[in-house]
């Protein structure tokens, strides 16, 4: 994690990988006191998954894994599904609303074995 008041701007990006045993999750920390609304999208090649804009509560921190949403055929806002055999992309999110250096975020990249 890093402070938000040192970054540019409540927003990043992060590389995804979900084959064999590796998994990527993304955690996103309000830092404030007051809820905040996010978006975070997965882009891989041929298509997109939104999850539409989400809100966090004060002092927060939300993890999101795309490969157990891919695992899970869970549908984002729009109904698109991401592809079973979709495995690495990038991952964006950024804060919605006029507030900016609110939250923070970090990746973990792992393999089980």
């Amino acid at each position: 994690m890093q402070d938000p008041a040192n970054l540019p701007v409540s927003a990043a990006g992060y590389p995804w990988k979900a084959d064999g045993d590796f998994t990527t999750v993304i955690y996103v920390k309000n830092e404030t006191d007051r809820p905040q609304k996010y978006t975070m999208h997965l882009l891989y090649e041929g298509g997109q998954y939104s999850m539409g804009v989400s809100e966090i509560r004060p002092n927060e921190t939300v993890a999101v894994d795309f490969g157990k949403l891919r695992d899970s055929q869970t549908p984002d806002g729009m109904g698109r599904l991401i592809p079973l055999g979709a495995n690495k992309g990038q991952i964006a999110w950024s804060v919605k609303g006029i507030e900016d250096k609110v939250l923070s975020s970090r990746s973990e990249q792992i393999s089980l074995s």
